[in-house]
């Protein structure tokens, strides 16, 4: 370890060698921060008009974030406001061996055409000073499936616990982190509660990867018989049906692509959209329905009719109460999607480092690197530090004495001339 006597004296050197970062640091215990910013302008979301509540998510991975920084769980990440406030955040993953994470959170508000500016602070090891908001606040929908569950049930990420009650196959590597497989076995039944409750409109949305076109394909369900409520892919074509009423068909999606499909529900009217942009519409209203909720297939009591379960990949299921406008299904359509607008959507700045830690300079954080080292170097590298140390020695004691005879030699050289 460094003494602490050597660093206070090396402190005035080191604030000139690296001068500190701006004053509004968050919090001192915070080494490491980076400027996250949410753009909506026409060449990223392209968002018509501001929207709420919105879950935000941030993708990080070795391009954009120092994991070595960071603690190997992720626990010490805070994302702040400019207002000084903590935003909500929920990871869904953080890996730091393969250096891949993904993580939600929430905005209060994001406009129209604009940029909006958060920081994402880490580097601290003691991050339980500062405790984060609950993860289950990131969310105002009343369901939200992230299918991280690895071959459990899917267990509601929000607070209202609307958790499926079968185990379903998990689907690595799918467009969030893990997903899950719907192999046209048992569907997941989810029990009605108030959370989900229809009564003023809805909103649904999730990804889904079919794996072949198929004839009256269910990716979700509720009632049966004239009373009912159900989204199908009818080889490819999606289509949201209410009781014995169909919305117009269009193109067809491709097998084996990630699409976003959401339909909101309002006022006697259904919009159903894909990736983002308007599909078709019903005029239809929601018949009252209380039975279970079905994902990939039809109730238990309902005839088939000719109808399928679906077979393919889901991942990230979001239900809300409430009709969702456009943008914010265009939002989500874009932010958790993999294009090119994707990533002009969610940028992360290039990170900035010794502010924090009570206003130590970055050069003071590498001279305290070195304490860290030793504390955790093993007997083996003891080893080999002493045989570079006398390896150093016996160098430079080398260098001085050829120096001196050199230097001899010269002198020697002018008293004879």
């Amino acid at each position: 370890m460094i003494p602490r006597p050597l660093i206070s004296r090396l402190l005035p050197l080191l604030a000139l060698a690296a001068p500190l970062h701006a004053a509004d640091w968050w919090n001192k215990e915070w080494t490491q921060r980076q400027k996250l910013s949410i753009h909506t302008t026409s060449d990223a979301a392209n968002l018509a008009e501001p929207i709420s509540g919105a879950a935000v998510l941030v993708r990080l991975h070795d391009g954009n974030f120092q994991f070595a920084s960071a603690a190997p769980d992720g626990s010490d990440l805070r994302f702040v406001a400019d207002d000084g406030s903590l935003l909500p955040h929920h990871i869904e993953k953080y890996d730091g061996l393969i250096n891949e994470a993904f993580i939600w959170v929430k905005l209060p508000e994001i406009p129209a055409s604009s940029t909006t500016a958060v920081h994402l602070y880490y580097g601290n090891s003691n991050p339980a000073s500062v405790p984060a908001p609950e993860a289950a606040s990131v969310y105002d929908s009343a369901l939200v499936y992230h299918f991280s569950d690895r071959g459990g049930a899917p267990v509601d990420a929000t607070a209202n616990a609307n958790n499926g009650d079968i185990p379903l196959t998990t689907s690595e590597g799918a467009l969030i982190g893990s997903g899950a497989r719907l192999l046209g076995g048992e569907p997941v039944t989810i029990a009605p509660s108030p959370s989900l409750d229809w009564s003023d409109g809805f909103t649904w949305s999730a990804w889904i990867r079919p794996s072949a076109l198929q004839d009256g394909a269910v990716l979700f369900s509720r009632g049966g018989g004239n009373d009912s409520f159900r989204i199908l892919l009818d080889q490819g074509v999606p289509l949201v049906e209410v009781s014995s009423q169909r919305s117009p068909a269009g193109a067809p999606i491709a097998s084996g692509i990630w699409n976003h499909i959401a339909v909101a529900a309002d006022a006697g009217k259904l919009s159903l959209y894909v990736n983002g942009e308007p599909f078709s519409e019903l005029q239809a209203s929601i018949p009252a329905l209380d039975g279970p909720f079905v994902l990939g297939g039809l109730p238990v009591d309902a005839p088939a009719g000719g109808l399928n379960r679906f077979v393919g990949e889901i991942d990230e299921l979001h239900i809300s109460q409430g009709a969702r406008s456009a943008s914010w299904i265009r939002f989500a359509a874009v932010n958790q999607g993999a294009t090119d607008a994707a990533q002009r959507t969610v940028v992360l700045d290039t990170p900035e480092g010794g502010q924090g830690g009570g206003g130590h300079s970055e050069a003071l954080e590498h001279v305290l690197l070195f304490g860290d080292i030793a504390k955790n170097m093993m007997f083996d590298g003891w080893i080999a530090v002493g045989v570079c140390v006398i390896m150093v020695i016996v160098g430079w004691t080398v260098a001085i004495r050829k120096f001196n005879y050199l230097n001899s030699v010269q002198k020697g050289t002018h008293a004879f001339l």
